[in-house]
């Protein structure tokens, strides 16, 4: 349960799931342009929330083509 129903999403989290995204550049501009474009702070809110926080590191669990929502 979280305080007042708003779920934390740290840097961190947000660095391993885009370190997680095949062929996805790590320039810092790329990285933050695809953080905004798919709003990877609400998906990352929503996994926590669906209890799948964090993913299975030991395979790259998306790519570029999924969660385009």
């Amino acid at each position: 349960m979280y305080l007042f129903n708003e779920v934390p999403v740290t840097e961190d989290d947000i660095d391993l799931w885009l370190d997680n995204i095949a062929n996805l550049s790590q320039a810092k501009f790329r990285r933050e342009a695809y953080r905004k474009a798919y709003r990877v702070e609400d998906k990352i809110r929503a996994a926590k929330r669906a209890g799948q926080w964090p993913p299975n590191s030991e395979k790259k669990w998306l790519s570029t083509k999924e969660n385009i929502s």
